[in-house]
């Protein structure tokens, strides 16, 4: 299982069509945690991407992993690996009680924040 943090609450779908849900640069920092992925993340992985929203929940989308491609992000105008899958469950909690229920709870550190970097496999 692993773990995404979309922290910036980006519209993947809007962004990269039909079953998208998250994105990582073709460079940079996010581009090595990107090749990490290509070696471990198997099609029918299982993977949360947890959304934080204004009033201060955190939705978790749970999807079974597809595919990954290179897609030009048309906000930035800049290529991105855009990962694919079949959505399956969410769920809708707050900050206090996402920390406290497992697997919810590996997305943060000890002070409540989101881990870095913003993929990790679950424990």
């Amino acid at each position: 299982m692993y773990l995404f943090n979309n922290c910036h609450e980006r519209k993947h779908i809007f962004l990269y069509g039909r079953q998208a849900f998250f994105d990582l640069e073709t460079t940079g920092p996010q581009a090595k945690v990107a090749d990490r992925l290509v070696d471990v993340l198997a099609v029918g992985e299982t993977c949360i991407v947890a959304t934080p929203d204004i009033a201060g929940d955190i939705t978790f989308d749970w999807y079974r992993f597809s595919r990954e491609e290179v897609k030009l992000d048309p906000e930035r105008n800049v290529p991105c690996h855009a990962y694919f899958g079949e959505h399956f469950d969410t769920a809708t909690l707050s900050r206090v009680e996402a920390r406290r229920r497992p697997p919810y709870a590996q997305f943060f550190n000890i002070n409540g924040h989101f881990k870095r970097p913003s993929v990790q496999r679950a424990r």
